[in-house]
């Protein structure tokens, strides 16, 4: 019977959203309720099982995603993200850009969950596919099939490294063949996918995206736009490397642990971008914060409709 309940929640939410154009938050909430009350849940306690889910969905994955927004929006709102995509496709080319994406989503996502990944990528796949003039997913489906494969497939992500650790599998030996598997993984589910979708040209949503085309003189070097970017990266992947090389109790650990941890290394990349993506580009702090701002607004549905989503699976 549950499993019943939850199929008529799941018609039901689809018939709020696609018949009568419900907010997505709302019609989860609303499906929520009523998967709880059929299933002959106490009301309160249906009340209390989604705030539940809200706050257990969203915990640090608000802070992670509230500032990978920020920075994306500085990156891009700068010139930054409009420097790497040029320079991306300059050494690739167009008609080999998928490729560097999909390298660049592996090297992002080997350190990162995919969910910061993700947030932290999309102003560099909406630059490369205005850039170079191509459709939104034929760039988007390899990035994001890099970053799935890395999530599912390496250690140190949760999944593969709890799956290693069930079966006392070497973490090494792991790393390797979820690498051998992951590559033609990625080929088949990324470029080779993408270009069935190539015809499919959706536009890059509203405010997700700085259409200002920068001069050379006001965008930020490739280096600086790079390493201020990936800084999160680094400092994660400091952080598996250390736990995975230092025994347990060795004095550095903590500091990796605390540095390395997804919302502080985001944080410092935030706090660095405000120097490299703002100050030193002759913005005033006034007019960061309001680039900070304007990030928020931008995800503050999405982040609504996640936690939305966690209340159903709640209750």
């Amino acid at each position: 019977m549950p499993l019943l309940y939850v199929a008529i929640g799941v018609a039901l939410l689809l018939l709020l959203m696609i018949r009568f154009k419900l907010n997505g938050f709302i019609a989860l909430i609303l499906v929520a309720l009523a998967v709880g009350v059929m299933q002959g849940m106490p009301v309160n306690k249906v009340i209390t099982s989604i705030k539940a889910g809200v706050g257990g969905t969203l915990g640090s994955l608000a802070l992670i995603m509230g500032f990978g927004a920020m920075l994306g929006k500085l990156l891009a709102d700068c010139g930054g993200a409009q420097r790497i995509a040029t320079t991306l496709i300059e050494k690739f080319g167009t008609k080999h850009i998928q490729w560097a994406l999909v390298l660049t989503g592996f090297i992002v996502g080997f350190a990162l969950f995919y969910e910061v990944g993700f947030v932290l990528m999309l102003p560099l796949v909406f630059s490369v596919a205005a850039s170079a003039r191509v459709p939104l997913l034929y760039v988007g489906v390899p990035m994001a099939a890099a970053l799935s494969v890395t999530h599912g497939f390496l250690p140190p992500h949760p999944g593969p490294t709890a799956i290693a650790t069930l079966f006392n599998a070497d973490m090494g030996k792991t790393l390797l063949f979820g690498t051998l598997l992951g590559i033609p993984t990625v080929i088949l589910a990324g470029p080779v996918y993408a270009r069935f979708l190539k015809g499919i040209d959706k536009p890059i949503p509203e405010g997700l995206y700085n259409p200002k085309t920068f001069t050379e003189a006001e965008m930020p070097g490739f280096g600086v736009s790079v390493w201020t970017a990936l800084v999160p990266v680094v400092l994660m992947a400091l952080r598996a490397v250390a736990e995975m090389l230092l025994p347990k109790g060795h004095v550095l650990l903590p500091y990796a642990e605390f540095f390395g941890d997804p919302v502080m290394a985001t944080l410092i990349a935030v706090l660095i971008a405000i120097f490299t993506f703002g100050l030193n580009r002759g913005r005033t702090m006034e007019q960061v914060m309001d680039t900070l701002t304007d990030s928020i607004k931008i995800i503050a549905m999405m982040l609504l409709i996640i936690g939305g989503g966690g209340a159903f699976k709640q209750v």
